[in-house]
This record gives C-alpha cells, sequence and structure tokens, in this order.
C-alpha cells in the first residue's frame, strides 16, 4: 500500500536521517531509494519549511503526533503538507513517520484567489459612490453580513467591524416607511437578478447616523450558500 502510494512516504530516524523512501518520495526527488537514504528530511525541503521541520523533529515524543507543516519540495513548484509521528519498533530504535501531501494545485489556485481578492477589494475601495457587500439571508430571515468595502464608511458613516456585528446597522438606516418593502423586495431581487431601488414614490430616502438621507440602488448576485448584494 505504502509502495502504490501517490503521497511520499519517508522513515527517518530521530536524528531526521531517512532510511526508507517510497517510489513516489523518489519521484518527487528525482532520486533513487539508495541516494535518499543517508539524507536528512531537511534536505528534502524548501528553505520555507526547512526552519519548521528542524523545530519539530526534536520536540517528538513517544507516539505524538505534531499535526503538519506546509512548505515546498525541493527547489521546485511542488507545494506539500508533511506530517510527522514517532513510533516504537518491537526491536530497535524509536523511527519517524513522514507523510507528505501533494498541495500544489491547491496552493496556486490559493494563491490566484488571494491575488483576485486583492485586486478586486482594490478596486472596491476606490469606488466613489457606491460599495460592495455580501450578506447571509438565512431562512428566519436574519441577515449577517459577511463582506463590505470600504465605502460603507462614506456611504452609511459605519465601519466594516460595525456592519460585522450587526447586519442592523446598515439595514437600520432604511426609512422606516421602505423597511416593510424591503424585507419583501430584497429576496426576490436576489432571487431573479434584478436592481433593488428605494423608489421616492414608495418611501423615503436611508438615513445615516449623522441624519442625512440619500437614495440607493443594489444590484444582487446570488452565490453560493449566501447571497451578494
Amino acid at each position: 500500500m505504502v509502495d502504490a502510494s501517490e503521497d511520499a512516504w519517508l522513515e527517518l530516524t530521530l536524528e531526521g536521517v531517512i532510511v526508507y523512501a517510497n517510489p513516489a518520495a523518489c519521484l518527487w526527488s528525482e532520486q533513487s531509494f539508495g541516494e535518499l537514504c543517508g539524507q536528512t528530511l531537511e534536505s528534502l525541503l524548501g528553505a520555507d519549511a526547512r526552519s519548521s521541520a528542524r523545530s519539530y523533529l526534536p520536540a517528538l515524543g513517544p507516539g505524538q503526533s505534531t499535526g503538519s507543516l506546509e512548505g515546498r519540495w525541493g527547489v521546485g513548484e511542488r507545494y506539500v503538507e508533511v506530517r510527522f509521528k514517532r513510533f516504537t519498533r518491537a526491536v530497535g530504535p524509536d523511527a519517524i513517520l513522514t507523510i507528505a501531501r501533494d498541495l500544489t494545485e491547491r496552493h496556486r489556485c490559493d494563491l490566484v484567489s488571494r491575488e483576485s481578492q486583492e485586486r478586486l477589494q482594490l478596486l472596491m475601495d476606490k469606488l466613489p459612490t457606491g460599495m460592495l457587500y455580501e450578506v447571509l439571508l438565512e431562512p428566519s430571515g436574519h441577515r449577517r453580513v459577511l463582506f463590505v468595502s470600504a465605502g460603507v464608511a462614506e456611504l452609511h458613516g459605519l465601519t466594516a467591524e460595525q456592519v460585522y456585528a450587526d447586519a442592523n446597522q446598515l439595514y437600520g438606516q432604511v426609512h422606516e416607511d421602505d423597511r416593510a418593502g424591503l424585507q419583501e423586495a430584497e429576496p426576490r431581487a436576489i432571487a431573479n437578478h434584478e436592481p433593488l431601488v428605494a423608489s421616492r414614490s414608495r418611501s423615503g430616502p436611508r438615513r445615516t447616523p449623522s441624519g442625512s438621507g440619500t437614495w440607493r440602488r443594489a444590484s444582487p448576485i446570488r452565490v453560493r450558500a449566501g447571497t451578494r448584494s
């Protein structure tokens, strides 16, 4: 089973020296079994993971698992999660079992997602008269704001932290004459991807903490379990 695994399995001495490597570990390292044996685990890891491995291995007690570390495997682009566990042999000294799992694709997607989020955040924070927010509409009708851009300060006089803590800080600014209509229209607008407009003929403007009033138009987009407006 170990020889057929796509994960890299290594057996180490307590000093971190390799005494066994399965075929996946040899393939990842582009070295033979004989070449890997005698090397240290640190020699196989990228610089971002070496210091963590150096501190984890000496701290392992009998039967203890340290959880995991993540970093690059060697000098290439392979990104891995490494787990350690010390085990006791029936005969001979204790050893350390190490299993490395390839997370390269997940890591690449995380980087792309993070870069996209940073670009989107920069764009949203520069919107002169608007903001983007994501709100979770629960079956009970309760709203929970999951994200709001910096425009909330200019438009509503609130910080993002205030809105995250209590969505009513934001929705409470809707004029009292318009709240019932909003309660009914918002789910429908989200489901149909229709603009949500506060009409002067139906209601008064939103009120900010300063007492000023403004009109708002929202273009909802439904996303997964939550709803973004």
